[in-house]
Order: C-alpha cells, then sequence, then structure tokens
C-alpha cells in the first residue's frame, strides 16, 4: 500500500474526528446545543441541529471514502466558519474567559485550512 494513501487517509480522519466525535456526543444530549443556537436568536434551532447532525455524521465519511469529499468538506468548512462567527466571540469575552474561546476559534482556523487542503485536492 502507497504511503501516500496512507498518509491521506490518515490526515482525512483526523481532520473530520471532531466532527464524528461531536455527532455523537451532541446526539446523545441535544437539549444544551439547540438552547445554545436559540440564544442567538437564530429561527428553527431544532431543525438547525438536525442538519447539523447529520452533517457531522455525512461528512466525515464522505471525506474519508473519498464520496463528494470537496462538498463534504466546504459543508464543514462553511459550518466551521459560521461557527467561529457566531459562537467563538473571544473578542466579546471578559479578560477570565477569553484563553479557552479564542484557542477555539484558533484551532478552528486549522481545521479550516484542513478542509481547504482536502478542497484543493479536487481542483
Amino acid at each position: 500500500m502507497p504511503w501516500h494513501f496512507i498518509l491521506d487517509t490518515l490526515a482525512r480522519i483526523c481532520i473530520v474526528y471532531t466532527f464524528f466525535k461531536s455527532g455523537i456526543k451532541n446526539s446523545l444530549n441535544s437539549q444544551p446545543v439547540i438552547g445554545m443556537i436559540a440564544s442567538k436568536n437564530w429561527p428553527y434551532p431544532k431543525a438547525i441541529f438536525f442538519a447539523t447532525l447529520a452533517l457531522f455524521f455525512a461528512a466525515p465519511i464522505m471525506i474519508v471514502f473519498h464520496i463528494y469529499a470537496w462538498l463534504a468538506a466546504m459543508g464543514l468548512l462553511i459550518f466551521t466558519l459560521l461557527s467561529n462567527i457566531f459562537f467563538c466571540t473571544y473578542w466579546k469575552m471578559d479578560a477570565n474567559s477569553r484563553p479557552m474561546t479564542e484557542f477555539l476559534f484558533d484551532a478552528n482556523i486549522a481545521i479550516i485550512g484542513g478542509l481547504l487542503l482536502i478542497s484543493a485536492a479536487y481542483i
């Protein structure tokens, strides 16, 4: 088996791991997540939650198995970008609460970079 294939598959698994894990965790305890979505005054928080859940389960499988991986990566990228803008607002927090949320914001930027690399492989 060529090293390129092994490393590519491992990289894809690492990039999508957090989404798949979040999908499992959030499906087991949905109310806090739905409440967080509702707190941003978004319409239909339950529908948004279930659409996100579908994305968190389908996109990682699509990316790992190269099934419209660029489309799945773009879906996760858009989700991650919106999540950063609306939920990781560290610049609005006090100094004590800020470091962890800022770290999550920065980590999401790294994930976006990985998703862009996956998409770039198909251009």
